[in-house]
C-alpha cells in the first residue's frame, strides 16, 4: 500500500512536479497542482484507484477531501474507484458518508451460481495440474455457500474436513503426516 503519502506524490508526480518532503506542504501542493490543471487547461484530472477495496480510512478520506472545494459546488478532481464489494459496504460506514455522496456506483459484479463456483475451482485445478478429485463431492457446493459466490474470497477460504486426506507413514519421520491425496 502506498498510503497517505503515497496519493499525494503520485498525483504530484504524475504532473511533473517534485513532492515536498514536508506532509503539510504536500498537501497544499497537490491541491496546487490539482487546480492548476484544471484552470489552465481546462481538464479535470480522474483518479483512477485499482483494489480499492484494500484503502485504508485515512485513505478514502483523503480522496474525499482531494475533491472537496467550494463547499461541494466543484472538484477539481474525479475518481474512479475500482474494488470487489467489501468497497461499496466499507463507503456505507457513517464516517465516510461525505465520500459516499459525492459517489455513484456504476456497476456491481452479482456473485456466481454454484455452477459457475464448482466449474471455477476444476479449472484452476486443472491448471495446477490436479485433473482428479481433491474434493469431496459436497465440497463445491460449502465452498460457494461459504463464500456467497464470490470466487476471490472462495479460494482464501481455509482447507477444512472436505479434503481427501491420506495418512502415510514416512521412513525417517515419527508419527503420520496428512497429505493430499495425488
Amino acid at each position: 500500500m502506498i498510503g497517505v503519502r503515497g496519493i499525494h506524490e503520485v498525483i504530484v508526480n504524475t504532473f511533473g512536479q517534485t513532492p515536498s518532503h514536508l506532509g503539510s506542504r504536500l498537501t497544499v501542493q497537490t491541491g496546487k497542482v490539482l487546480l492548476a490543471e484544471r484552470e489552465q487547461r481546462e481538464r479535470t484530472p480522474v483518479l483512477v484507484v485499482d483494489e480499492a477495496h484494500l484503502m485504508s480510512y485515512e485513505q478514502l478520506e483523503t480522496i474525499r477531501i482531494l475533491t472537496n472545494q467550494g463547499m461541494d459546488q466543484d472538484s477539481p478532481l474525479s475518481s474512479l474507484l475500482a474494488g470487489q464489494p467489501t468497497l461499496r459496504r466499507t463507503m456505507k460506514l457513517a464516517v465516510l458518508a461525505a465520500l459516499e455522496q459525492r459517489t455513484t456506483p456504476r456497476h456491481t459484479m452479482p456473485g456466481t451460481t454454484s455452477t459457475e463456483t464448482t466449474s471455477y475451482a476444476a479449472h484452476h485445478l486443472k491448471i495446477a495440474g490436479r485433473p482428479d478429485q481433491l474434493f469431496t463431492e459436497d465440497a463445491p457446493t460449502l465452498i460457494h455457500t461459504t463464500s456467497r459466490g464470490y470466487p476471490e474470497q472462495s479460494t482464501t477460504l481455509p482447507p477444512g474436513p472436505h479434503f481427501r486426506l491420506r495418512h502415510r507413514k514416512e521412513p525417517g519421520r515419527r508419527g503420520r503426516r496428512p497429505r493430499v491425496s495425488e
